[in-house]
């Protein structure tokens, strides 16, 4: 696994933050990493590169569902426990910014690395997106 030295670094060429990104695909419990994320990137970009239409899916997707054509939904959680749903044209800038927002006079929120990576959430929309924002939300309010 090709990850940096340290959890982001600068792309001096373009002057731009890169970040690891750890993918996780809860309805099959795998993980996958994106080792140099680039902060004006979208996610949907890269899952024109991961998952393009008319492509062989990954092994572990044994129904060919993974596939960048809408179906994808990705959601980030917040260190106060707060899920936000990453629109298609939201770059990882974008997340950063909305992640770190003042929420409700509760103070400044945001994104923690675990391990060096930034973690996000890949569902299927839909059924699958809905019960995994349910069984976020029970969790988070036990």
């Amino acid at each position: 696994m090709d990850v940096p030295d340290q959890p982001y670094f600068l792309d001096d060429k373009n002057a731009t933050l890169v970040f690891p990104v750890l993918l996780h695909y809860q309805q099959y419990s795998m993980t996958e990493v994106i080792a140099h994320f680039a902060e004006d990137h979208t996610f949907f970009q890269q899952f024109d590169v991961m998952f393009p239409p008319n492509a062989a899916s990954p092994p572990w997707d044994k129904n060919q569902e993974y596939v960048n054509d809408g179906r994808l939904v990705v959601y980030a959680i917040t260190r106060k426990q707060r899920l936000l749903k990453v629109g298609k044209k939201m770059t990882l800038r974008n997340l950063f910014e909305a992640a770190g927002e003042k929420k409700n006079n509760a103070g400044r929120d945001g994104l923690e690395l675990t391990q060096g990576f930034l973690n996000v959430v890949v569902v299927l929309k839909g059924l699958v997106e809905e019960n995994f924002v349910a069984a976020f939300k029970r969790s988070r309010d036990q």
